[in-house]
C-alpha cells in the first residue's frame, strides 16, 4: 500500500479489508524507518509519539526517488519529510521557494515548510508537506497517461499530445497549468522535470 493511490496486494486466503488498514485513515509506525533514514534519535526532534504498530507495515516501503524521505502521521494528517542530496542542502529550501512562486503565479500547489532534524552527530534540514491526495483519490503520472493512450513518442511532441488528451477528458485549462509549471521550472533552473513527476489526480470512485 502507498499514499499515492488506492491499489494494494494481499494473499488470496487473507481476510483483510483495505478500509481497515489503509494509511490514509489509519496510523502506522514512523519511528524506525525515520531513524534509519535520518539517524538515531532523529525522531525525537518531531516531538510526536511513536505508535506500537509493526515497523514493517508503513507507507515508507513504497517511497521512490533519490532523496532521503519519510512519511509520518501527525494528528491524523500524513506529512512527507524530504531531505537533501547535496552538501549545502539546497533542495528543501528550493521546495519552499517553489511553493511560494506557485502561489504568486496562481498554480495549484502543495505548501512546503522547513524543519531541522537533530541527531547526535549532525543537524539536517528537511522540507515538509502534506499528502496531496486523500483516501478517494489517486495520482496518475503523465507517463502513464501517454502510455495508456499508446501515444508516447519520447520527443517534444509528448507535450502537445498530453495536453490534447487532458482536454479531451474534460480537464479545464490544462495547457495553461502545464505551461505555468514549465515557467516555474525555467525560473528555478529545475533540471528534474520528467513525465514521472507530474500528472493528474483522479477520483477512484467516479473516475473523474
Amino acid at each position: 500500500m502507498s499514499l499515492s493511490d488506492q491499489y494494494w496486494l494481499k494473499p488470496l486466503d487473507e481476510n483483510i479489508s483495505w478500509k481497515d488498514i489503509n494509511y490514509f485513515d489509519h496510523d502506522y509506525d514512523g519511528k524506525d524507518f525515520f531513524e534509519a533514514t535520518y539517524g538515531k534519535d532523529s525522531f525525537n526532534t518531531l516531538n510526536i509519539e511513536s505508535t506500537s504498530k509493526n515497523k514493517y507495515t508503513t507507507p515508507n516501503n513504497t517511497l521512490g526517488g533519490q532523496l532521503k524521505k519519510a512519511w509520518i502521521k501527525v494528528n491524523n494528517e500524513n506529512y512527507l519529510l524530504k531531505g537533501s542530496g547535496t552538501l549545502y542542502a539546497f533542495e528543501p529550501i528550493n521546495e519552499v521557494i517553489a511553493s511560494k512562486i506557485c502561489e504568486i503565479i496562481n498554480v495549484p500547489y502543495v505548501k512546503y515548510s522547513l524543519k531541522k532534524i537533530q541527531t547526535k552527530r549532525q543537524q539536517t534540514l528537511v522540507s515538509v508537506c502534506k499528502c496531496m491526495i486523500n483516501s478517494s483519490q489517486e495520482i496518475i503520472q503523465a507517463y502513464q497517461v501517454l502510455q495508456e493512450e499508446n501515444q508516447l513518442t519520447h520527443s517534444k511532441d509528448d507535450f502537445y499530445v498530453y495536453i490534447k488528451i487532458l482536454e479531451d477528458h474534460g480537464i479545464q485549462n490544462a495547457d495553461e497549468k502545464v505551461q505555468k509549471m514549465l515557467i516555474l521550472d525555467y525560473i528555478m533552473l529545475n533540471e528534474d522535470r520528467h513525465l514521472n513527476n507530474f500528472g493528474i489526480i483522479r477520483n477512484v470512485d467516479t473516475l473523474k
